[in-house]
């Protein structure tokens, strides 16, 4: 597989983190309003699922087809893939990172 294959893989592998992060943040955000506020320790419970659920998920978009790669033979592109997985998922991140030093602090300041 080429570079630019492989580039792109890692940009799909770390749009699908970033599109679940963003769907399981939703989901908190809106968790009092969804589920109301009782305390219960069915909330831990919940909880502990979701990051375990959230570690699989993530785990696998970004491991995944890399370690199948590796112990398949195709060790450099197996971590070429996984290094351009990693370097979108920075890329998001500081773009996040500017969205929320710039637009989003004048818009949420209380």
């Amino acid at each position: 597989m080429s570079s630019k294959n492989l580039a792109l893989n890692g940009l799909l592998h770390a749009a699908g983190i970033v599109v679940y992060i963003i769907l399981v943040s939703l989901l908190l955000f809106n968790g009092n309003r969804l589920f109301g506020n009782s305390p219960s320790v069915l909330n831990i419970i919940t909880m502990l699922c979701l990051l375990v659920l959230s570690a699989s998920i993530v785990g696998t978009l970004l491991i995944g087809r890399p370690a199948l790669w590796y112990f398949n033979g195709a060790k450099t592109q197996a971590v070429k893939l996984f290094l351009y997985s990693l370097t979108w998922l920075l890329a998001f991140t500081v773009i996040f990172l500017i969205l929320m030093a710039t637009v989003f602090k004048k818009i949420l300041i209380y």
